[in-house]
């Protein structure tokens, strides 16, 4: 009997095991599909075994998605297949980059495409596979697998702990930069650059992505007030862009 080994991400396991029960399915007699999860026992030693399975397969299924292509233990499956001379099919669970690691063993490779009709990505592995096509009566049910999770939004109170330096631009005057450290527990220091006076106090947000800084500045003779802060428009984990409390423009760029 054919071993087949499939390397995947755990994520993706659902597919995984639906795409293995169909090749079994098929051709049972011919056919055995091997996972880590279904056929290393208890006692086995992890690396022992999947190192085994690749040296005893005669086909290595590699299932691209974004959580294989980051899989350092995808990866080195993938090295081990190449460096056995296994015959490598690559399927296209969910659209994804190919990492550089991944791109020069699978450059040969002809991708199997599951993204968008996997009856008919399934008819073409098992012709890949060397298992005859199945007729229109025999087809398995059309299944969706769930796309995977958009990333997390970033908010600006997430956004904003670090270092940074502000850039403050009104019309027919010269830029000013502040250096600016804001804390994660809401408060801030800042500093005029290259010396002039230093503010500190408590910084929050609203809903709006309005900025408010409020506390104490001092030139080293004289203690005042400080109010500050800025409405922010566009920001990602090292750039804001906003409008400060007299319409200047605004850009904070991370520093550290």
């Amino acid at each position: 009997m054919d071993q087949i080994f499939v390397s995947y991400a755990r994520a993706d396991k659902d597919f995984v095991d639906s795409l293995a029960r169909d090749i079994e399915e098929a051709d049972r007699a011919r056919f055995d599909v091997w996972t880590d999860r279904a056929d290393i026992s208890g006692g086995d030693d992890w690396n022992t075994a999947i190192s085994r399975a690749i040296r005893g397969c005669s086909q290595f299924l590699i299932v691209l998605s974004p959580n294989s292509t980051r899989s350092t233990k995808v990866g080195q499956e993938l090295s081990l297949a190449d460096k056995h001379e296994k015959r490598i099919i690559p399927l296209m669970y969910q659209p994804c980059d190919i990492p550089e690691e991944f791109e020069l063993l699978l450059v040969r490779q002809q991708v199997i495409d599951f993204t968008q009709d996997y009856n008919e990505a399934l008819q073409r592995l098992r012709g890949a596979l060397g298992q005859k096509r199945q007729a229109n009566n025999e087809v398995p049910r059309q299944r969706q697998f769930a796309p995977p999770p958009p990333p997390p939004q970033l908010s600006l109170v997430q956004v904003l702990p670090g270092q940074w330096v502000a850039t403050i631009m009104f019309p027919m005057m010269p830029p000013t930069n502040i250096s600016v450290w804001m804390a994660a527990d809401g408060s801030f220091q800042a500093q005029m650059m290259p010396m002039g006076s230093r503010a500190q106090g408590r910084w929050s947000v609203d809903l709006n992505n309005q900025v408010y800084m409020q506390g104490m500045e001092t030139n080293g003779f004289m203690t005042v007030p400080f109010v500050g802060g800025m409405r922010v428009l566009t920001f990602d984990r090292n750039q804001l862009n906003g409008v400060g409390p007299r319409g200047e423009q605004v850009i904070w760029q991370r520093a550290g």
